[in-house]
């Protein structure tokens, strides 16, 4: 009998302990899940209408006929009053420069300078009051910190993509020093942001490493943004009088 009672005893205690100390859950609420896509979705919304569509085309002369080639990339906006970063190499040696802002505004585009080495170029549209990033300092980048790409693979504009920096030595493929992330990168997001989680631009989104047959192999690269703003900062006073 004080057996039995002893045991109906520790099984009231053990009770009360768990009513006044709950253990938590093994799974997050689906309240802190919002919460967390609610964060990424106000970056998004701040971000995405600074981020541009460029489209890009060559004409040349063939036996007195002219032929038209084309190809797409991305840029976004660093000022208010239409200066656009991208890749060196989506605008290189083009003849007309289409920008598309994320509202479906469009503009032609002029090259201000474009760096090969660093393969960081400045474009500038005719607007004002325009949305833009600001450049952080790609210096106080952690490895394993999120990133996010903003983009137009194939065309597809305003196409976002997570994910982390896997690396933060120089790309021994490429030049200049480069960041590695592990985010998808396609055709046409060349030139777009790599935004921290502040929203600031740390990288620019440069090339993806395909393996044989074009299969990708998860190896992404972003020009740090230190690095683009040494570019930008000489092409602007190659262009003052």
């Amino acid at each position: 009998m004080q057996a039995f009672f002893f045991l109906i005893l520790s099984i009231f205690c053990l009770n009360n302990c768990y009513a006044a100390y709950p253990f938590p859950s093994r799974y997050p609420k689906v309240s802190d899940a919002k919460k967390a896509a609610n964060f990424f979705t106000e970056i998004l919304n701040a971000s995405v209408p600074a981020v541009v569509f460029i489209q890009v085309n060559w004409i040349s002369s063939l036996w007195g006929n002219n032929e038209k080639r084309a190809c797409i990339g991305s840029g976004f906006l660093i000022t208010a009053d239409g200066y656009i970063i991208t890749n060196e190499h989506v605008i290189k040696d083009a003849d007309v420069i289409t920008i598309t802002l994320s509202n479906q505004l469009q503009f032609d585009g002029i090259v201000v300078g474009a760096d090969p080495i660093s393969d960081i170029a400045l474009i500038k549209i005719e607007a004002e009051g325009l949305p833009f990033l600001a450049l952080a300092d790609s210096d106080s980048i952690e490895l394993g910190e999120w990133v996010i790409a903003i983009g137009n693979p194939f065309g597809l504009q305003s196409t976002v993509t997570f994910g982390i920096v896997s690396r933060l030595k120089k790309d021994k493929f490429q030049e200049p020093d480069t960041l590695q992330v592990n985010l998808g990168l396609n055709p046409g997001n060349s030139g777009g942001p790599l935004l921290n989680l502040d929203g600031e631009v740390i990288g620019v989104n440069r090339s993806t490493r395909y393996y044989k047959e074009g299969f990708y192999t998860g190896l992404s690269f972003a020009i740090p943004s230190n690095v683009a703003k040494e570019a930008i900062e000489k092409l602007i006073d190659q262009e003052l009088p």
